[in-house]
């Protein structure tokens, strides 16, 4: 989406519309959690024992968010720089524009991920 972004406009523009969209999200998301339907689904005589492996004084949240911050962290991390350089190693001369390159991962990752579903993961492919 990013480099459809940079392609018609600018790079000014493929920071300001994903952060407008999650600043919308966000919103709704936050008036959503106010609403009614919400605080009566929450209520005390609604909840149930609680099962999991949060602590009892909360410290599991905690611990989860910063666990899931550091694996995004690394996943993002990585690639940022794997994808564009394995795209300048592996596939020199395919496309110039970065909405096709982009468009191109997309589709690599996409069928990648359909076939480890299928079952199709275990055959031999070579790229």
């Amino acid at each position: 989406m990013t480099g459809f972004i940079l392609a018609q406009y600018d790079w000014r523009m493929a920071f300001i519309i994903p952060g407008a969209v999650s600043i919308i999200l966000g919103l709704s998301y936050l008036a959503y959690t106010r609403s009614d339907v919400v605080r009566t689904a929450v209520r005390p005589e609604n909840k149930k024992d609680r099962v999991g492996f949060l602590l009892p004084d909360g410290k599991g949240h905690c611990f989860l968010w910063h666990w899931l911050q550091l694996q995004g962290v690394f996943v993002f991390g990585g690639m940022t720089f794997l994808i564009p350089r394995l795209f300048d190693v592996r596939m020199q001369g395919i496309s110039t524009d970065i909405a096709v390159t982009g468009t191109l991962a997309a589709e690599f990752t996409w069928s990648r991920i359909r076939a480890a579903c299928s079952g199709e993961a275990n055959r031999q492919t070579k790229y």
